[in-house]
Order: C-alpha cells, then structure tokens, then sequence
C-alpha cells in the first residue's frame, strides 16, 4: 500500500490575493525561470474538482493521500482568502468522502482563530476527518497557549497533528517553524502523535535528535524532492541517519503536491523512494527492503489506522 502523507489539494480561490504573486517571484528565483513563465504554469496547480489529484495519484501508483487544507489568512504577508477557511475544510471534507477509497481529509486551520476549536471538533466529529494540519509559519508557535485547546480535541479523538517544520516559502516567517519548538507540545500531550513535516528541512538534525528522544514524534519526506534532484546523497545521508536513529516506523512518505509537481512528477517521486535500495547504493547508503515498505506506505497505515 503507497501512503502519500503530504498532499494539498489547491483552488486558487483559497489562497489570500498575495500569496500567489508571492509564490511566482520565489519560484522563479529559485529556479531561474522568467516570472511571467512561471505565472504561465498557475494554472496547472489549480484542480477545481479535484481530478487532477485522482488522476496524477493513478499514474503514480498511490493508494491514498491524506490531504489537508492550509490556513494562511492571518498570515501579515499574506490576507484572508476570498472563500472561508471553514468552507475549505468542509470542500476538502467532501472530497475526502466522495474517493473515500483513494483520500483521508485532516482539519486545517489557524488556532488563533476564534472558531478555530469549534472547526476542528465538527472537522473530526461531524465531517469525519482525521487529524490536524498547522503552519506555524504564519506567525504562532505550536507551544503557543493559544494552540493548546485545539490539542486537547484532538487528544479526545486519538487523531494526529501534523505540523509544518523547516524554512517556510516567502512571504511567511521561518523562525516560527523550528524543530525544537514542538518538543514542549510533545512532552505536554505525549498520546498526540506529531508528525514534524518536511522532516525539518535544513534542520533536520535537530528533528530527528528531538523524535529519537520522544516516540510521539514522525517525520515526513516531504518537499525533499528538491534536495534529491540537486545533491542525492545528501538526501540518503540525511534518511539514512533518521532510520538508524529512529527505527522504520516513523518517517512517512510524502509530496507536498501539487508545488513540487514542475520539478518532479508525483510517479518519479514515489518511483525515487520505491527504489531507494538502488539509489541508495549509488550514493554509497544502505536501505532494506523493509525500511521502504515501511516508509512507501506501511507506517501511515499505522499511523492513521488505515485499511489494508
């Protein structure tokens, strides 16, 4: 079974009108390409219905997306959004239980909102979805007070919490994002399991000595296609040491699609992590075949108590 434990499913509506410009001019500075090219591709993200997500999860082989809505609108750089972010949530709700066989939805919102609670308990409750998706990056850290009643919901309901970690994308504030800033959520709700997105990117180190000293702690891969496109092996060094510190029960995979899609489709990367054992050995690294089914899709199936 092919877990993706990292997907977005993207209408541009959804998003504050600065986030997209915002998103244009970072995309071409990273990669080269003229603005107006990159601004060209837009389109390409957006998925109204939701069948480009269907479609490109077939052709990659994936059995399953847990997907999640993310809450940007109280970010200062970024402004609220045409459409509310509880009318997000109940869309991605609707989608999850129209493939209910193919998607899982998580609640994803901001906890500084005032209804912020009230949407995660009807998420979970009522919509059935099945966990949680913060960005602390839009200004909160996910120790914060404020974050708190949120966690005792979800403790209630035995769901995870997946929170972004790493640099975050302009125009958003990396400091908040930092590793080191779940570890006082972990040890305050030890049965909330916590998923450290992106496996902390250039602070990986710090996610994985953080995980190997609180077994409530997973990590996802994330947005480390590009890591791997650049420089493969120090994607396998940096695997490599999460396992061996932390066993194969608690990295998952993940794409963060649709916004690495430009760079390498949803098949070559779950044909990357597939074949790890290969790449692996190019790269001077050893993967066991248990290692991938348990990052491919087993651990997730744990995680989020899956079918078969």
């Amino acid at each position: 079974m092919i877990v993706d434990s990292h997907v977005h499913w993207v209408v541009k509506e959804w998003m504050g009108e600065r986030f997209w410009p915002a998103w244009v001019w970072l995309t071409s500075r990273l990669s080269g390409r003229d603005e107006a090219r990159v601004k060209r591709r837009l389109p390409d993200l957006w998925d109204a219905g939701g069948e480009n997500l269907i479609s490109e999860m077939g052709e990659a082989g994936i059995d399953l997306s847990i997907i999640f809505p993310m809450d940007f609108g109280l970010a200062a750089n970024v402004g609220e959004a045409p459409v509310s972010i509880s009318e997000v949530n109940k869309a991605y709700a609707d989608l999850a239980a129209k493939h209910s066989h193919r998607l899982v939805a998580l609640v994803g919102v901001d906890p500084r909102r005032k209804e912020a609670p009230f949407l995660v308990e009807q998420g979970i409750k009522d919509w059935n979805m099945r966990g949680l998706k913060l960005h602390p990056s839009t200004g909160f850290y996910p120790s914060d007070p404020v974050v708190y009643p949120l966690y005792e919901i979800i403790e209630k309901f035995d769901v995870p919490v997946i929170i972004h970690t790493g640099p975050a994308m302009h125009p958003l504030h990396s400091q908040y994002a930092q590793p080191v800033y779940v570890d006082k959520a972990a040890a305050d709700f030890p049965r909330i399991n916590f998923i450290m997105a992106h496996m902390g990117y250039g602070w990986y180190p710090e996610a994985v000595s953080l995980a190997a000293n609180k077994p409530n702690l997973y990590l996802d891969l994330s947005g480390w296609q590009r890591d791997f496109h650049v420089h493969p092996e120090a994607f396998c060094s940096a695997l490599r040491l999460a396992l061996d510190m932390l066993g194969k029960g608690r990295i998952l995979f993940g794409s963060d699609w649709p916004f690495f899609k430009f760079l390498m489709s949803q098949k070559k990367w779950v044909e990357t992590v597939k074949n790890l054992q290969s790449f692996g050995e190019q790269a001077g690294f050893k993967f066991t075949a248990d290692e991938v089914l348990a990052i491919i899709g087993e651990s997730a199936r744990t995680l989020f108590k899956l079918g078969g």
